[in-house]
């Protein structure tokens, strides 16, 4: 249990005062605990979290938004520093941030994908940025909250999901028309050949034809398989 005590001097002598603050210490440590449990659940994810006041200055950033801006600058941001305003960005990045800034600081909440070149790798990535407006209790706007996250590997994904599709359309379309005209002529060549006298000289001509069109029938199959196996 935790008391608090308060000495107040008297006409008798000394005024002691003890009170129970068990409840309210509890209260503080319960919370303290909540906010280093959040803490570490922010700081875990390769997510950026950070939020920037009216100003546009920093009020919190998480581990991964600090060290991609660090990347990306070689400037680590502090709080209390204007987002942006800092060695590394160009005047058109700090126009369309501070542009960004103010769509949510008027209210408006959204996403962006955002497109930037990685200094170490020099490969292109893909960042979905959402914008959230800070309200007070009295609904008055005190800042923003933004949320980034990578999403190179998902439109990668999404784009070879696109990709297959038009190949398999490509596959399905070369089976319907090319296909079928080598097999139908195939077909109708083996009808007219002479089964009972395999000797025929009409055979032998078809049999041209029939090597004509296997020729063609095995140029269709390997354009389909090119078209299977395209891509990385």
């Amino acid at each position: 249990m935790w008391f608090s005590a308060a000495v107040y001097p008297s006409l008798e002598g000394l005024a002691v005062f003890i009170k129970d603050i068990t409840a309210e210490k509890l209260a503080q440590e319960e919370a303290l605990h909540t906010k280093n449990s959040l803490e570490a659940l922010i700081n875990n994810t390769n997510d950026q979290i950070w939020s920037v006041d009216a100003d546009s200055r920093y009020v919190y950033m998480n581990h991964a938004y600090v060290n991609q801006i660090k990347q990306l600058t070689g400037v680590a941001p502090k709080e209390g520093n204007y987002s942006y305003l800092h060695q590394g960005f160009s005047k058109q990045a700090i126009d369309d941030w501070k542009s960004y800034y103010q769509r949510a600081l008027h209210g408006e909440q959204y996403t962006i994908t955002l497109e930037t070149r990685d200094k170490q790798t020099h490969k292109t990535q893909f960042f979905e940025i959402n914008f959230n407006p800070i309200y007070t209790q009295k609904s008055e706007i005190i800042g923003v909250g933004c949320f980034a996250r990578n999403i190179t590997r998902r439109l990668k994904t999404e784009q070879e999901l696109l990709d297959q599709n038009t190949r398999l359309r490509n596959i399905a379309s070369l089976s319907s028309h090319e296909l079928r005209r080598p097999v139908a002529n195939m077909m109708g060549l083996i009808d007219l050949m002479d089964r009972k006298n395999f000797y025929n000289p009409e055979n032998e001509q078809i049999i041209k034809h029939l090597l004509a069109v296997s020729t063609e029938f095995d140029g269709v199959i390997r354009l389909i398989v090119d078209n299977t196996f395209t891509g990385d």
